[in-house]
């Protein structure tokens, strides 16, 4: 009797193991599709929300190409004709007055700003608008913290120092 209600409890506790087995692996395989629905939401559903208000603010889509987005284009234009911006020259060669042109890529969309009183606006309140912290960081990485990069009152600062050597009014 003794050896059978051993043997019963040793069976008891190996079907716990194997249940607190199949719990660990459901609760992994609900982390890594919740993971999965978040990086597809990033990459691609987010994205398409920035596209869809950029374009009921009048910004047509020159381009599009999911998740790599304009990278492709650059390097693509890169090797064909020798120039990364190819592909912008001669969408404002085709127009002219065309002032501001959408860009996607990993998840993000932004604007590349064509027109000089736009860039001029865009500088003049700079603290309105965000710069991309990813590619903010890999040029400071770079190229160092200079003006280009800066932000709030220390880029105002060295902006104002420098607009003076390029003021051709004095």
């Amino acid at each position: 009797e003794m050896c059978i209600r051993d043997r019963s409890t040793w069976d008891l506790i190996e079907l716990k193991e194997f249940e607190m087995d199949i719990n660990v692996w459901f609760i992994l395989k609900i982390i890594l599709f919740g993971w999965l629905i978040v990086k597809i939401y990033n990459l691609l559903i987010r994205e398409w929300i920035y596209i869809l208000f950029y374009m009921r603010q009048g910004i047509k889509l020159d381009y599009y190409l999911p998740i790599i987005g304009g990278l492709f284009l650059v390097k693509q234009d890169e090797k064909r004709h020798g120039d990364a911006n190819y592909f912008t020259k001669s969408l404002l060669l085709k127009n002219p007055k065309k002032r501001v042109m959408m860009s996607t890529g990993f998840g993000k969309c932004g604007l590349i700003l064509l027109e000089h009183k736009l860039i001029e606006e865009f500088y003049k309140n700079s603290n309105m608008y965000e710069k991309e912290k990813f590619v903010v960081y890999n040029f400071v990485r770079a190229f160092g913290n200079g003006i280009l990069f800066m932000e709030g009152d220390r880029w105002k600062l060295h902006r104002r120092v420098l607009s003076d050597a390029f003021n051709f009014d004095n």
